[in-house]
């Protein structure tokens, strides 16, 4: 599904399988944008406006990612996840009641996700979550009305405590406040770590909001030089077309964990590379930096 409008709805998209493409569509004045229920796919580039509730997604136990997508004012919750393992990054949450409402499962902010919470009453709200990742995050909290954070984990949560407290790093993350956060594990307070913590970085989501799609089974940059995978999704091998490179390239995969798996010098000209990436099914990103110019995908193993 792809460069698709649906406005005054009831449920706008209900699926009961996980989407092979989901990108570039609008969501308006529905009582519930889309309902998604599966694993292992991205969405992006995709607006949530005006909605009761932008996005629902089900798991279970398959991660989800979300990129570039915007989520402003639905009257109750922009995204909603139940039971899955959600990835956003590069994400807008403005003007919402709920930015995110998280209910079991586990929600991904973590390594460099770049997202903007503005003018929400809450920023993320969860309730039984078993994971919650912020470390590192470059996450923008801003002027939320009551909280940027709160919510209760699971009591199978794996929490670092030590001895004195819970807590959680949250590192390179922007706060509304000092006491805008409130997270408890039980009836114990988890508090937020900001150890070497610096301000969150504005070069990693250069570009959000709707993009037109390409051919289906390409997944294209936005920035030059352009970079294409074929298949995507695909197994180990991927077969990489981007523009002829004009110096000493550098190419690199990162793995679902944020881990960098591969690093290699393409030669001045290059414009294909096949690849064979070894590793767990999930989401990985391809990174192709020609001197100034950066351009990257999210490319989608499967079993």
């Amino acid at each position: 599904m792809a460069n698709t409008t649906i406005s005054d709805a009831y449920l706008g998209v209900q699926a009961m399988t996980a989407p092979q493409l989901f990108s570039a569509n609008s969501f308006t004045g529905n009582n519930t944008g889309a309902h998604i229920t599966g694993g292992d796919y991205v969405l992006e580039r995709s607006i949530f406006h005006n909605n009761a509730i932008g996005l629902i997604l089900n798991g279970p136990g398959k991660w989800v990612q979300l990129e570039s997508c915007s989520f402003s004012s639905n009257s109750g919750v922009g995204l909603q996840s139940q039971q899955a393992k959600t990835h956003v990054f590069c994400c807008d949450f403005s003007h919402n009641s709920l930015g995110i409402k998280a209910i079991k499962g586990q929600l991904k902010l973590a390594k460099n996700a770049g997202n903007s919470f503005k003018y929400n009453t809450v920023g993320v709200s969860f309730q039984g979550l078993e994971k919650l990742e912020l470390h590192q995050g470059h996450n923008t909290f801003n002027q939320q009305v009551l909280f940027d954070i709160t919510g209760s984990f699971a009591p199978s949560a794996s929490i670092s405590y030590n001895g004195s407290y819970h807590y959680l790093y949250a590192d390179n993350t922007s706060f509304s406040k000092v006491n805008s956060n409130h997270i408890t594990i039980g009836k114990d307070t988890v508090y937020l770590l900001y150890t070497s913590s610096q301000p969150p970085s504005a070069l990693l989501c250069p570009a959000k909001g709707v993009k037109k799609s390409g051919d289906n089974n390409w997944s294209r940059s936005d920035t030059i030089p352009e970079l294409a995978a074929f298949p995507n999704p695909g197994n180990e091998w991927v077969e990489l077309v981007f523009s002829p490179t004009s110096t000493a390239a550098e190419l690199m995969v990162i793995n679902p964990q944020g881990e960098q798996i591969l690093f290699e010098h393409l030669p001045i000209g290059a414009h294909r590379k096949q690849l064979n990436i070894p590793g767990s099914t999930g989401l990985y990103i391809i990174r192709l930096i020609d001197g100034k110019r950066m351009a990257q995908l999210r490319w989608l193993k499967l079993d």
